[in-house]
């Protein structure tokens, strides 16, 4: 196998791995989307504030979620047009 087949092969195998974390990713953000709800839900108005130190503490893993599904994604559309060279 020639250095460019084997670079072309690197290449493919690192976006196939991008795709499995976007998939992981996405499905971090609707389960965190969901207890984000069933936090809203349960603790809504709580006296101690626990509440909102959780919302808090979920709308930070989401916002981080998001943030890294943005590199995902970046770093596969720099691999597609290394591809398409």
């Amino acid at each position: 196998m020639s250095l460019l087949q084997q670079a072309i092969a690197q290449v493919s195998h690192l976006r196939r791995q991008l795709d499995d974390q976007e998939v992981l990713i996405n499905g971090f953000l609707r389960r965190n989307s969901e207890q984000m709800r069933q936090v809203r839900d349960a603790l809504s108005g709580s006296n101690t504030g626990y509440d909102r130190r959780m919302m808090t503490a979920l709308q930070q893993a989401d916002d981080s979620l998001k943030k890294s599904l943005q590199q995902v994604r970046r770093a596969k559309d720099a691999l597609f047009r290394i591809e398409q060279l």
